[in-house]
């Protein structure tokens, strides 16, 4: 009777065990990721140097290992932009790391993700590129989208700037690039598919454009390629230019979808909609996405913020929109009417006889025609009479 009892008891608590799992949400559990590096295995500069190596045609970077700005553990690795080369001037610098052969398959990962500090007042340009064994170069489409991460797991979705992403004056935190926003850039010499093949890569490097940053030193911590499911994309749908009405109030409708970049898929949310701070109080948007542009409204522009709930995390995405005051068009409005309109040539006055002549023979083609055909007779007579003459 004593085993009976124990038995019970034994799958009792194994059934609370399993709803007790159950119930736990799969995002909660961590994932391990398919290559990480925190900097913690490196002893010194020296040994830093060589696992992640300067490219020498660049412009001139230091690499050193810092524990002051650091994500996790004690260490982090600090890039120093010192300056231009002085040999081509080049202003693109970049550090590369050859992976051990233990952690060259990345089939299993979805995107990259990395810690930044960036400690400079100026927005620092920085790119990823990693290369196939006996195979080709990826890096960072000259377009699409990289994500800002925050420690809760909440993204804030990013434009990549002519194959750079560009991280924001002081800013801390997580970068994450999803492997659908890279290609095989123009300069890759290497000869392969296109097909990007994750199962062997042979290293990767940093990148950075250094613009204003030099001198300046921003540090990169805890490099992983995670295995999640792939990022979707917050994209909003609606004009980009607005004139403020001269009395009244203009409204416009914005509109929010969810994509996958992998099946090219798109659908319509329910986001939550507000304004980006600073802005005019006259302004204002409902839940809706309807944004109403009240008489009056003197700012420039407007930032709209949707933000889209899931269960793993949140997506934001902003949207930027120019205000016009009504006396002048906008850019866009320009662009569009000259497209519209194809541009027409004004004949000067110099060319007004010969713009005659040519409405004179189109309205008198045969009367043309009679006096060109004896005109040219005419010539060969005069021509045939001083040749005998000359004889």
């Amino acid at each position: 009777m004593v085993n009976t009892k124990h038995s019970i008891c034994l799958l009792c608590i194994e059934l609370g065990l399993l709803f007790t799992l159950a119930f736990i949400p799969l995002q909660n559990i961590p994932e391990s990721p398919i290559f990480f590096d925190d900097f913690e295995e490196y002893l010194n500069n020296k040994d830093i140097k060589k696992a992640y190596t300067v490219w020498e045609d660049g412009a001139i970077l230091n690499v050193t290992l810092q524990n002051t700005h650091v994500h996790s553990g004690k260490q982090a690795l600090d890039i120093e932009i010192v300056s231009t080369n002085p040999n081509n001037q080049s202003i693109n610098g970049s550090i590369y790391h050859i992976l051990p052969r233990s952690h060259r398959n990345w089939s299993q990962g979805s995107q990259i993700r990395f810690w930044v500090n960036n400690t400079s007042e100026n927005t620092l340009l920085l790119s990823f590129n990693f290369k196939e064994e006996f195979n080709e170069y990826w890096a960072i489409n000259s377009s699409g989208v990289f994500f800002l991460q925050s420690e809760e797991g909440d993204l804030l979705q990013q434009e990549i700037l002519y194959g750079n992403l560009p991280i924001s004056a002081n800013y801390q935190g997580f970068v994450v690039i999803p492997f659908y926003s890279f290609t095989v850039p123009d300069w890759s010499t290497a000869r392969g598919d296109r097909i990007m093949n994750l199962a062997r890569i042979e290293s990767y490097a940093i990148a950075v454009n250094i613009g204003e940053n030099s001198p300046n030193t921003f540090t990169i911590d805890d490099i992983e390629v995670s295995g999640l499911d792939e990022i979707i994309t917050l994209e909003i749908q609606g004009v980009k230019s607005i004139l403020v009405p001269p009395s009244g109030e203009h409204h416009e409708q914005y509109t929010a979808f969810l994509g996958s970049p992998a099946k090219n898929t798109s659908e319509n949310v329910n986001a939550i909609w507000s304004l980006r701070q600073p802005y005019d109080p006259l302004i204002k948007i409902d839940d809706k996405g309807n944004l109403a542009i009240p008489a009056g409204v003197k700012d420039s522009s407007v930032i709209l913020v949707a933000v889209y709930t899931s269960q793993e995390n949140n997506i934001t995405k902003e949207f930027a929109i120019v205000l016009g005051n009504g006396q002048s068009t906008s850019e866009e409005q320009i662009t569009l009417e000259t497209l519209d309109k194809p541009t027409q040539v004004v004949d000067s006055t110099d060319h007004q006889p010969s713009k005659a002549f040519e409405t004179w023979a189109t309205e008198n083609r045969v009367l043309f025609v009679i006096i060109s055909v004896s005109a040219i007779l005419l010539i060969l007579s005069l021509l045939s009479l001083f040749q005998r003459r000359i004889k």
